[in-house]
């Protein structure tokens, strides 16, 4: 499995190994729970997984674990490989990691902290953790000068904070800071501490900080004390995450079949729209002779593939945007040919809707193959307000595969050069969903 040509592993190990924790001093059941949350979090950008939501957007760096010495290599290695294939769903949606180093008592609920409910992050009472507390007296000046506001220490410190709003396991929610209302993040962030469960002496300004970090998600020192009761990592995710179930992928099936992947493939005009036209060479029936192919390989990787047409008939365009639209595919693919008056113009084009980073992805893979594969002119990929783009729900493209009045263009139709074309499309698409060819 792989996210932008990268394997998951490595991206999963790395990001681990950026963690603000020492993760090769924690049991080995805690570093698993956090490579199959990871692994879950990641899951997403995996294409052919069947959670595939997105391109990944962060950084991708596989430095980290490459500087790693080989027993620390081996300890993640082994680690990942006991939780291969593993991923954490709520609600048919994979979960993603959050972790707290201490949360002194218990969990919050994703609201308190981040302003919006995540199901499997709801607030768990948690014994294990020590009751981490440290006192830090801090001058009212620099918190002012972080605020943007002045103050007269000694006249207005008891002003300084009020209107204390908290969860029922202590952790702020908001609070009046100064004359502005803070939540109690912006307070761990404005302050730098190591929770949001603070507490102050009125008398004097002093933070009282119980636990380490903001409460979400796995507390690490309750999962370490899990760990020495000979709790395995599936125990530790079910303590911490609500409603969770573990479902293991496929993943021969994800790395080289299309099973799960519906595509629709649209045979462009038909019937008594011929498209353009060069002597015998009529583009209807050119873009289903390679729609017709191209659906054959398809099939036979195990892909759902949908006609829009599967012989000379009208179509209707909105007919066609409907089955699109109904269908929910993963992709489509619009098959035409080019003309223009001057025959000296060859060359494939492939047209997305503008800001579609997938379509453009998927675009690019099929531009290069063709063009590649049968020999011809490269003219790039270009925005395309077509109606088909533009009125269809999925992410597709339409392919403008040659010109059909081309003089060097002209020469190349053919049985085998159109089968040539549509090989050239499904291995692009497997490119796409990073499947083997």
């Amino acid at each position: 499995m792989k996210i932008m040509g990268v394997p998951l592993r490595n991206l999963v190990l790395n990001s681990i190994l950026v963690l603000d924790l020492d993760i090769f001093n924690l049991p080995f059941e805690v570093l698993k729970a956090l490579i199959t949350l990871k692994r879950s979090e990641l899951i997403v950008h995996v294409k052919n997984s069947g959670f595939y939501k997105k391109e990944y957007s962060g950084s991708i760096n596989t430095d980290k674990f490459d500087e790693l010495d080989s027993d620390k290599k081996c300890i993640l290695n082994r680690a990942y490989d006991e939780t291969e294939g593993i991923v954490v769903i709520n609600n048919s949606e994979p979960v993603a990691l959050f972790f707290t180093k201490c949360c002194c008592g218990g969990t919050a609920n994703s609201e308190v902290i981040l302003g919006y409910k995540i199901n499997y992050l709801r607030k768990v009472l948690c014994k294990r953790c020590s009751q981490k507390c440290e006192e830090i007296k801090v001058d009212c000046s620099k918190i002012a000068e972080t605020l943007g506001c002045k103050i007269n220490y000694k006249e207005q410190i008891r002003e300084m904070i009020k209107d204390v709003s908290r969860d029922d396991t202590g952790r702020i929610r908001k609070l009046n800071l100064l004359g502005k209302e803070i939540t109690g993040d912006k307070l761990v962030e404005i302050l730098n501490l190591k929770s949001n469960r603070v507490y102050f002496k009125e008398d004097s300004i002093v933070f009282k900080v119980l636990g380490e970090g903001l409460g979400l998600g796995i507390c690490i020192e309750g999962a370490c004390s899990m760990a020495g009761e000979n709790k395995d990592f599936k125990d530790i995710i079910e303590y911490y995450y609500t409603g969770v179930e573990f479902i293991k992928l496929d993943e021969y099936k994800i790395i080289n079949t299309l099973e799960g992947r519906k595509i629709v493939i649209d045979a462009g005009h038909g019937g008594r729209d011929l498209g353009h036209v060069n002597g015998d060479f009529v583009e209807k029936d050119l873009n289903l002779n390679i729609a017709l192919k191209l659906c054959e390989l398809l099939k036979l990787k195990g892909a759902e593939c949908i006609l829009t047409r599967e012989k000379d008939e009208d179509v209707a365009l909105s007919d066609r945007v409907k089955l699109i639209n109904k269908r929910r595919p993963d992709i489509f693919i619009s098959i035409h040919q080019n003309g223009f008056p001057q025959e000296s113009v060859n060359g494939i084009e492939v047209y997305c809707f503008k800001d579609d980073k997938d379509a453009l992805n998927l675009a690019n893979k099929i531009l290069k193959r063709i063009s590649e594969d049968v020999k011809i002119k490269n003219r790039g990929c270009r925005d395309g307000d077509y109606f088909i783009l533009r009125e269809s729900k999925s992410t597709g493209i339409v392919v403008e595969c040659l010109y059909i009045t081309g003089n060097v263009d002209s020469k190349l139709i053919n049985d085998d050069n159109l089968d040539k074309i549509a090989e050239a499309m499904f291995k692009g698409i497997c490119e796409y969903f990073e499947v083997s060819i």
